[in-house]
């Protein structure tokens, strides 16, 4: 005995079957999961990128240079 989910959200086993629900096709939301996906690995990229200049400026007026900030121990 097989049992189906009807479209009104029912179960129903084989033989009282109405309607099956129809399958979406493959690209219908699959793209849009990736797509906000995208955006915002590109917003928090750019956040980063416009509050570097702000923490670099602030560690180099106070003496800190590329390769003193890349030493352990400093």
């Amino acid at each position: 005995m097989t049992t189906m989910r009807t479209m009104d959200g029912s179960i129903a086993a084989s033989g009282a079957v109405s309607t099956p629900v129809p399958l979406r096709p493959a690209g219908m939301g699959a793209g849009l999961s990736r797509r906000s996906a995208g955006v915002a690995i590109g917003l928090v990229s750019a956040m980063c990128f416009g509050t570097s200049g702000t923490f670099g400026s602030a560690l180099i007026a106070a003496g800190w240079t590329p390769a003193v900030a890349g030493r352990p121990g400093r």
